[in-house]
């Protein structure tokens, strides 16, 4: 019974507020067709770019180039590529900013582009899918198409700035004034000394300088030798006795003083029959003073030439020395040159070597920014153009 009374209490209040419910429901359905019916459609550019690989950036002054070797592509990467596309400045040049725009209208294009722009990544993909809503579909695709060749060239801005560039040329023209400066002091270096090869020169005067000094030996021991003979000739050449010099051993001076003997050996027997003074004593002693005479002139004679020997051997000896002592200093300039000429050498070779890397580096940054000027990049590419579609969203 409880039952029945609520069925029919539902039906009563039903009936009493059906014309109620009846306008609620035609008010409703008039409104949904107005809309469906009298709002704008919202048409949708779509488009979408493929990261093809790792942007690595390279210190300019960095001598080792990296290495990359398939390398997979991080989910980083993509993640700073879509950051790219969000970037404002993107959508500032997006929005193709006008001299003396005033800046509230820039503005206004601004938000309209990043509040209607949608970029996400494909799911199990390196893609990033890029949608631009609008009513305006061609303002959509058209936008959407420019913000993308703005992408290439912003992003190789950014990681190739235009300043790097400059750096790099710098360091070409520092390096190869430096590479002629080390080969114009290497030249000099030649033309002061007039060396080819200090190293075979140096092994030259070495060979001269154990030459000159086994020959300066030979001569020391000449002199030596002759200073000893001479010592017994001067001091016997000193006396007022006579002497005979038979220690000599000379043809001419043994002859004389046998002779020089007999006259001696004559006066003294004539002594013991004759008193001195007496005319054969007289004679015979003239004789002796003159035989002695040409003796000691011989002797003399002997000691000069023999001093002659030893002023030549102490001059050749002093030659030999000297010769050494030039030799030597020679080779002290040799070696002082040849070291210096390493030095220069080596700073050739660093200098050559850094100026050949940061050519390179050089040569690669004006290739990126032709890459980038042709709005080309070996990172990533545009898959698919802004395209608009005609469904309505």
């Amino acid at each position: 019974m409880k039952h029945e009374d609520w069925k029919r209490e539902l039906l009563e209040s039903v009936c009493a507020h059906k014309d109620v419910m009846l306008l609620s429901v035609l008010a409703v359905f008039a409104g949904a067709f107005c809309v469906a019916w009298y709002w704008p459609a919202t048409h949708a550019a779509s488009a979408s770019v493929l990261v093809r690989g790792v942007q690595v950036n390279v210190n300019p002054g960095a001598l080792d180039r990296p290495e990359i070797r398939g390398l997979a592509v991080p989910r980083e990467a993509i993640a700073t590529e879509m950051e790219i596309l969000l970037s404002p400045e993107l959508v500032r040049q997006a929005a193709q900013p006008k001299e003396g725009e005033d800046g509230a209208e820039l503005l206004a294009r601004m938000e309209r582009i990043r509040d209607h722009l949608a970029v996400e990544v494909v799911a199990a993909t390196n893609v990033i899918a890029l949608r631009l809503s609008d009513p305006d579909a061609v303002w959509a695709e058209k936008t959407l198409d420019d913000l993308l060749h703005r992408y290439l060239a912003f992003r190789a801005e950014v990681f190739h700035p235009s300043g790097q560039e400059g750096f790099l040329n710098d360091r070409v023209k520092h390096y190869h004034d430096g590479l002629r400066d080390a080969e114009d002091r290497l030249v000099n270096l030649s033309v002061e000394s007039s060396v080819t090869r200090a190293d075979v020169e140096i092994d030259n005067n070495l060979g001269l300088i154990r030459d000159l000094k086994a020959q300066r030996n030979d001569l020391v021991q000449q002199r030596a030798q002759l200073e000893h003979e001479l010592k017994p000739l001067q001091e016997a050449l000193a006396q007022d006795r006579v002497q005979y010099f038979t220690f000599l051993d000379l043809a001419t001076v043994d002859h004389i003083g046998t002779h020089l003997k007999e006259l001696k050996a004559e006066h003294a027997r004539l002594s013991r029959i004759y008193r001195p003074g007496v005319g054969p004593l007289e004679s015979l002693e003239a004789g002796i003073q003159e035989a002695y005479g040409e003796l000691r002139f011989e002797i003399q004679k002997i000691l000069d030439s023999r001093q002659v020997r030893l002023a030549a051997l102490t001059q050749r000896e002093q030659n030999a020395a000297q010769s050494i002592a030039a030799l030597e200093e020679r080779n002290v300039d040799l070696q002082r040159h040849g070291t210096e000429v390493q030095r220069v050498n080596r700073e050739l070779g660093l200098l050559a070597y850094s100026y050949e890397t940061f050519s390179k580096r050089a040569e690669e940054e004006r290739i990126n920014s032709a890459i980038a000027s042709a709005n080309f990049s070996g990172e990533v590419s545009i898959l698919n153009g802004a395209a608009g579609t005609a469904e309505l969203i």
